[in-house]
């Protein structure tokens, strides 16, 4: 199992759409992916056609229910399956004192799930967060979609931060930050800006892959399904080469053994 964390600190910043369709274009190579919703507007499980039940991601934190009995199948979607989120999660400071809860919980959470999955994909909240910290605890690599604006670059940054302190003590295998630009158009003055920003900093870190806008995306999202597997679209081809990285990543972090 290889745990990947979908994390930018500003909101809107493609994670849940990165998440999403990643989680498809592995299914399509055959791979068991488990979904982790880790933000309290729970979009990635109303996405994937998982609806709030009583039975999700906050129970399996605080104790109330054992992880395998929140995790449920994806509909239509085979080979991945979705620990879900609820509005709940925002009221996790008002269950757990944040000074009482443990930056290693949902690590300990998912190695009972170990065997089940090629891959784990954290999509983190909107903020960097006791939840965001433990899905980089969590993690054995972290992935920071980045949209065109400023915003989102200063949110990369803000990650970047938030993983640097976490690696020495807390997670010292972390792999990334690794940068992966979405819903991008080179021509435009933005995009030319912020990755002229990202290559200054982080230029080893970007990906090869580049998810482009695409208005197929949006109306995936409207219609409940990844844009993978419907019809041919920019976008499902740029997941599918996204797919095929993070299999390589993956690789390359096992010595060269892929799931």
């Amino acid at each position: 199992m290889w745990i990947l964390a979908i994390v930018n600190e500003k909101g809107g910043s493609a994670k849940t759409t990165t998440t999403v369709n990643l989680a498809a274009a592995l299914a399509e190579r055959e791979r068991r992916v488990l979904v982790v919703d880790l933000d309290a507007q729970a979009n990635a499980s109303l996405w994937l056609g998982v609806t709030d039940e009583g039975q999700d991601l906050l129970e399996v934190l605080v104790g109330q229910r054992a992880i395998d009995q929140a995790i449920r199948p994806a509909p239509a979607l085979v080979g991945v399956e979705v620990l879900p989120a609820s509005r709940r999660l925002g009221n996790l400071a008002a269950q757990v004192g944040w000074g009482e809860f443990p930056q290693g919980l949902l690590r300990e959470r998912l190695a009972t799930v170990r065997e089940r999955y090629d891959y784990v994909l954290l999509d983190g909240p909107r903020s960097v967060d006791l939840l965001s910290t433990n899905a980089l605890v969590a993690a054995d690599a972290a992935l920071v979609p980045l949209i065109p604006e400023t915003l989102a670059y200063l949110g990369l940054v803000a990650m970047d931060a938030a993983i640097q302190s976490v690696r020495p003590i807390l997670n010292p295998n972390l792999e990334g930050p690794r940068v992966l630009r979405s819903r991008w158009e080179d021509r435009t003055l933005d995009a030319r800006a912020v990755l002229a920003q990202t290559q200054e900093q982080f230029g080893p870190a970007i990906l090869r892959s580049v998810v482009r806008a695409d208005m197929a995306v949006r109306h995936a999202a409207r219609a409940g399904r990844p844009v993978v597997g419907g019809p041919r679209s920019r976008a499902g081809d740029d997941f599918r080469a996204l797919a095929s990285e993070v299999e390589e990543w993956k690789a390359s972090t096992q010595g060269g053994i892929s799931a």
